[in-house]
């Protein structure tokens, strides 16, 4: 019992401190796209990237902030099962959808930022490639340069959320079974 109330603590805190920066960040970028100027200077920097009405700079900021957004529902999904698991019902319909949505939101965010993270590389490879094309230390600086811990073990810890619900749906199915014989 005392490492579920250490996890609702450190959930509880996690949750509220990213809802904290998630609004801040949206505070931030709404005042720097309306009304710069009420900034201090040094804030206003990242103001040139609005000023160039390309699409590709929007890209970058846009996707952390949908993953943002998308992590902190993951978060919060896994924090509306602790009282589950206080009572010990591990097998509802609650935990196991909560689980696999949470795991594919870890996976979509870790998969996103990696294909995102290649592409805008291999841009920028193709910009500084010499003579035109690709040489093989290119792409492998690239795919190498994709590579990103904690997006690994993102995807690493979705796969287990995906298997913790497959492993919760068996476990239900057979403890209905076990209930319903004498």
């Amino acid at each position: 019992m005392k490492t579920i109330r250490t996890l609702q603590i450190l959930i509880n805190l996690l949750y509220f401190t990213l809802i904290g920066v998630f609004t801040m960040i949206t505070v931030y970028y709404l005042i720097l796209i309306i009304a710069p100027d009420i900034l201090p200077k040094f804030f206003q920097m990242q103001s040139m990237m609005f000023s160039v009405f390309d699409w590709k700079f929007f890209l970058g900021p846009l996707l952390s902030f949908i993953n943002f957004g998308l992590f902190i529902y993951a978060i919060y999904l896994l924090k509306k099962l602790i009282p589950f698991f206080k009572s010990a019902d591990f097998y509802s319909t609650t935990v196991i959808n909560n689980l696999k949505t949470t795991g594919k939101i870890f996976i979509f965010i870790g998969l996103s930022m990696t294909i995102f993270k290649l592409t805008m590389l291999l841009v920028v490879q193709n910009f500084m490639a010499f003579g035109g094309g690709y040489q093989w230390w290119n792409v492998l600086f690239v795919l190498l340069g994709t590579i990103d811990f904690a997006m690994v073990c993102l995807i690493i810890i979705g796969l287990f959320f995906l298997l913790f619900s497959d492993t919760y749906r068996s476990a239900g199915k057979l403890k209905a079974e076990n209930d319903l014989t004498i």
